[in-house]
C-alpha cells in the first residue's frame, strides 16, 4: 500500500484529504486508482491517459519521477508518493 501525500492547493480535489493510502503495485495504478476515487484530480492533475500534467512535479520515496514512464515503478507498503503543483506568477 503506497501513501499518496497530496498538498493543501490540491486538496478541494481529494475532498479535504492530505494522505491517502492506495493498494497497488505499481506508481502508474496507484494515479489510476487515485483518479478512479477522486475523477475531479483529472484536469488539475492528471491528464485524460491519467499520466500526471506537466506543471504537477511527482516524486516516489524523495526521487523525482514526473518525466518518467510511471508503470516501472513498482511500490510497497512503506511507498510514499508526492504531488507537487508548480507555482505560477512573475
Amino acid at each position: 500500500m503506497a501513501t499518496v501525500h497530496i498538498p493543501d492547493a490540491l486538496t478541494k480535489f481529494t475532498n479535504g484529504c492530505s494522505s491517502i493510502n492506495i493498494e497497488e503495485a505499481s506508481a502508474e495504478k496507484v494515479f489510476s486508482s487515485l483518479a478512479g476515487k477522486y475523477p475531479d484530480l483529472v484536469g488539475p492533475v492528471f491528464n485524460t491517459d491519467i499520466k500526471p500534467q506537466r506543471f504537477v512535479a511527482v516524486f516516489l520515496d524523495g526521487d523525482s519521477i514526473s518525466d518518467i514512464d510511471t508503470s516501472t515503478y513498482t511500490v510497497s507498503d512503506r511507498t510514499n508518493i508526492e504531488f507537487v503543483a508548480a507555482l505560477a506568477g512573475g
